[in-house]
């Protein structure tokens, strides 16, 4: 996720997860808080969790990876639905 921020959080290096995960708490972009909160995330947990969009965010399986990558073509799908109305 680091290509949706400005310095100084991509160039955090080979940090622990836990310091970037701090860093990017601190991000004003709406797409790392939907990362990083739960509470910000489009959609119900319920649906999320129908849909398998929904993960923990020290979850770095497969399929919590694959997971984060739905809930992203979901959510920059509706957003280009959205400009075009």
């Amino acid at each position: 996720m680091w290509f949706f921020e400005k310095q100084p959080n991509n160039d955090l290096g080979d940090v622990d997860v836990g310091e970037k995960i701090s860093a990017y708490r601190k991000s004003s972009y709406p797409q790392m808080k939907e990362l990083i909160f739960k509470n910000k995330r489009k959609h119900t947990q319920s649906y999320r969790t129908k849909y398998a969009m929904e993960w923990d965010i020290k979850d770095f399986t497969i399929v919590a990876i694959e997971n984060r990558g739905r809930y992203l073509a979901n959510a920059f799908y509706d957003k280009v639905l959205e400009l075009l109305e």
